[in-house]
């Protein structure tokens, strides 16, 4: 990409890190319209999310647990189900690759709500890690349901 924007451009250029320099450093991006601090976090998550917002919130709580606690434990609680031979296995903050995706998704978020201007669509990078984020969560609704049904018939 760095070679195609050098011929373009006629110089070296990294548009991403101009972006960060106009929009942040030299505080431009007001100029386009301005948004609060927090606006990714009430308003720019939950559109992108759309119906997998509460599947995306769950998913952050096992996070969090498994985080807090080093292992989750078997549980029967529906926020922190342990519905199979995986989830019983070790499960620490180390090993739990979904605790890597929410290292890209978290630091995003901060990093972009730093600039004044805020949209919708600066957030679809991160829609894809979102999903599967909120994947795990309607993975496990499914076989706390699947595992429901067995039981009653």
């Amino acid at each position: 990409g760095c070679f195609i924007d050098r011929w373009f451009y006629g110089f070296w250029a990294i548009p991403s890190l101009g972006n960060i320099h106009f929009n942040v450093l030299l505080g431009h991006g007001s100029l386009y319209g301005t948004h609060p601090f927090l606006w990714y976090v009430y308003a720019g998550i939950p559109a992108i999310c759309g119906i997998m917002l509460p599947f995306f919130l769950w998913d952050l709580a096992i996070i969090k647990e498994v985080a807090s606690n080093g292992v989750r434990k078997p549980s029967t609680n529906i926020t922190s189900p342990s519905v199979s031979k995986q989830d019983n296995q070790e499960e620490s903050e180390y090993n739990n690759p979904r605790v890597a995706l929410l290292g890209i998704v978290a630091p995003y978020i901060v990093l972009h709500s730093f600039s004044e201007h805020k949209e919708f669509r600066f957030l679809l990078p991160i829609l894809p890690i979102i999903c599967i984020l909120a994947g795990h969560a309607m993975a496990r609704l499914a076989l706390i349901i699947g595992g429901a049904n067995r039981g009653s018939g």
